[in-house]
């Protein structure tokens, strides 16, 4: 019996390893030949009145491009350009509170709708509006200004702690490569809070809400874009 569970547990182990390099794989194939975002984070945090220290955040989107219109598009245009898509986001903050540094990170999905201009062939402008949902938040927590005794408080799919629905607006423009791809720089503005201020936990046998008076202003992203289409 006991003979049997090893081989049991050693066959797990090879299909899990044989996984892992699939996972990996398909990243690899995602990253080169699909649009990514590397991206960093600007915002200011208040608890209350009091202004939190805050650091800004490094990050990596990416997803499958859907080019509507424009020059390489569906539809062929010279002088306008739609395009929308799905991608994974990396959204989150970090801050130090009540001597603690705070780091919130989540994984989610965006369905962004953007549409512009083209000029003299080359130069893109325009504007959108990402529907962004979060579907994976996980919550780690360090001493204030350094990386000690870390602890995660929670790693969960769906979580209330965070607002499912986190839409942005955003303003770009970019430079095309005639059939290379496009390289773009984008402002994406969120008008809500990441974290759910109306979420509540029981401390002590009391109802609390640990983000009710904790305030995001503005939460703006800085993103550096390639896509290969357009």
């Amino acid at each position: 019996m006991k003979k049997m569970k090893k081989m049991k547990k050693m066959k797990k182990m090879k299909k899990m390893k044989k996984m892992k390099k699939y996972i990996i794989v398909f990243i690899f194939i995602l990253f080169v030949s699909t649009q990514t975002y590397s991206q960093i984070a600007f915002y200011t945090m208040y608890r209350g009145d009091t202004k939190l220290n805050t650091l800004p955040r490094l990050s990596l989107d990416i997803g499958l491009p859907v080019n509507i219109a424009g020059p390489w598009a569906v539809i062929k245009s010279q002088a306008a350009f739609v395009e929308s898509g799905l991608f994974i986001t990396n959204n989150g903050l970090t801050y130090d509170d009540d001597k603690l540094r705070y780091v919130h990170n989540v994984v989610g999905l965006s369905v962004p709708l953007r549409a512009g201009v083209i000029a003299k062939d080359i130069y893109y402008i325009g504007t959108g509006f990402n529907f962004n949902y979060n579907v994976h938040y996980k919550q780690k927590t360090f001493s204030a200004g350094g990386r000690k005794n870390k602890y995660i408080v929670v790693s969960k799919f769906f979580a209330k702690r965070v607002n499912f629905f986190y839409p942005s607006i955003e303003l770009s423009a970019g430079v095309s490569l005639h059939g290379l791809g496009r390289f773009s720089i984008r402002a994406q503005y969120f008008p809500i809070s990441l974290l759910n201020q109306t979420w509540t936990e029981v401390v002590n046998g009391h109802e609390v809400r640990p983000f009710e008076d904790l305030v995001t202003m503005p939460n703006i992203k800085i993103l550096l874009s390639y896509n290969p289409g357009l």
